[in-house]
């Protein structure tokens, strides 16, 4: 009795070939798997080219994302500075201000102290006393007084 396995040719069954298979038929199934094997190959190609692809796609938007995120930074710092110019400008002129704040705050101190001095010199009553005469005060009463004695001469 033949069994079923030898009554049905090597083409049509699934697996390898048996050895009881003539060897033409053996080179036909390599032929078939060499083609077979070709075909995978091709498309296991086109899915690597494919998955580069999209991995290069993927890549070149979180590079652009990063990019725009790097760019928008650099607008903020841009801003920053210069309102950081505008408020070192004012810092500026409020510094000037001051010192010239300071400098009249100075000159009156001076002017209050001097004033002490010649009202701490009279005493006690000293604010009710006429003040000492000063070289100016003296040089100026002088003129006044000459010009009141040539006035009356001539009137």
């Amino acid at each position: 009795v033949a069994s079923r396995s030898q009554s049905v040719p090597s083409r049509e069954r699934s697996g390898p070939p048996s050895k009881c298979a003539s060897p033409g038929a053996r080179f036909e199934t390599l032929g078939q798997r060499r083609r077979l094997s070709s075909g995978n190959m091709e498309d296991a190609i086109e899915n690597l080219r494919k998955t580069v692809k999209k991995a290069i796609e993927k890549a070149e938007a979180q590079v652009d994302a990063k990019r725009a995120e790097t760019q928008e930074v650099a607008k903020r710092v841009q801003r920053s500075r210069q309102e950081l110019a505008v408020e070192e400008d004012l810092l500026e002129q409020d510094r000037q201000e001051l010192f010239q704040q300071q400098e009249e705050l100075r000159c009156q101190q001076e002017e209050v102290s001097r004033l002490r001095e010649e009202v701490d010199g009279r005493g006690l009553f000293g604010c009710c006393s006429r003040p000492k005469s000063t070289p100016m005060q003296t040089t100026s009463s002088r003129c006044i007084a000459q010009a009141r004695a040539m006035v009356s001469e001539v009137w």
